[in-house]
């Protein structure tokens, strides 16, 4: 890896020593951080935006270089003229490499209960589902495009179980975080506010069968399932847990993980300018399209060996603020950035 940094030519040529020392064979591999070299400027701006810096600092943090592209073959070739083979090995890996993700299927992983657990199925699955497909639907005919997108009696059958069980956690959480029952007639029938920046209960119970809905509907159930299992046996076994990040984070039905994502208040406002639980993004479920993700390791390892991977959508906008936020363009978060330099 030769980006052009001072710390790095310092130390190639003893990597390449030691090499040749132990009989290892050198691979060359290039960060990037960005598809074009021209898109450095705005990486940069990019940054700014993330850690609230200015442009004009310049004790801020940033890449002193700008190699942080998707190079051609010839550009690698320039770069790593002197190891030639290092770039044949760099293919060598290539070739061992056989991974095949089908588009227009959900590839997450699949929450698996513990032994002993056999979760009751909810008919209120069917019914989120059934109002997910309506809202789904209108939304297509809004944006003028035909409204047939339903969700099979195949797709539901994997999804009543596992949804059954997240609203029955769901539901636990928002009486204790609220102290209302979201099984009882009288909460779906109170329109009353509580209080000055509160929620009525019914718009509660409402705002839990929307969430839901676009949850079970998109695909989201297991892995909302996975990382409150993670977050809850860390807790009850006294390891640390931060208090929540992301779109995912600002919604109520995370908040009603009671257990799990402490502090992760949802929005006071509508969820639907959410990144995260939103209907008007393509998911899973999409045949077209196909979700992408920043994944990162952030924390030990859980209780069935597997690491809890916490997902950061790209683009997406904060959901903890008091008023709807949307998405930023990369034009405006350059105009935004630089606003801020005198």
């Amino acid at each position: 890896m030769d980006h052009g940094l001072e710390e790095q030519k310092r130390i190639i040529a003893d990597l390449l020593k030691l090499a040749e020392e132990f009989k290892l064979r050198v691979v060359a591999t290039n960060d990037v951080h960005y598809v074009d070299a021209g898109d450095a400027a705005a990486h940069d701006a990019m940054l700014c935006i993330q850690t609230g810096a200015r442009l004009a600092d310049e004790r801020r943090m940033r890449y002193t270089a700008q190699e942080f592209y998707l190079k051609s073959q010839d550009e690698m070739l320039r770069v790593f003229g002197e190891v030639p083979d290092a770039i044949k090995n760099t293919v060598a890996v290539a070739e061992m490499c056989d991974v095949k993700l089908p588009v227009g299927q959900n590839n997450y992983p699949v929450y698996i209960f513990s032994e002993g657990i056999k979760p009751k199925t909810d008919k209120k699955v069917d019914a989120i589902l059934d109002g997910y497909e309506q809202l789904k639907n209108g939304l297509l005919v809004a944006a003028k495009k035909k409204g047939e997108f339903t969700i099979t009696e195949d797709q539901r059958k994997p999804m009543r179980a596992n949804g059954s069980y997240l609203l029955d956690v769901v539901k636990k959480g928002l009486l204790e975080r609220y102290g209302v029952d979201y099984d009882s007639p009288k909460a779906w029938a109170d329109e009353k506010i509580p209080g000055i920046g509160q929620t009525s209960p019914a718009e509660l119970c409402r705002r839990v069968d929307y969430e839901m809905g676009v949850i079970a509907g998109t695909g989201f159930v297991d892995y909302f399932l996975i990382v409150w299992d993670f977050i809850d046996w860390a807790r009850r076994h006294d390891i640390p847990v931060g208090p929540g990040r992301g779109s995912g984070a600002g919604s109520i039905v995370a908040y009603c993980l009671v257990s799990s994502i402490p502090n992760a208040f949802p929005r006071p406002t509508s969820i639907s300018t959410s990144a995260c639980v939103v209907a008007t993004r393509s998911w899973t479920m999409s045949a077209k399209n196909t979700v992408k993700t920043a994944w990162r390791t952030s924390s030990p390892l859980g209780p069935s060996g597997r690491r809890w991977l916490s997902a950061t959508w790209p683009g997406s906008a904060t959901c903890l603020s008091p008023r709807p936020t949307v998405s930023p363009s990369l034009s405006q978060m350059i105009s935004i950035s630089r606003s801020k330099t005198p």
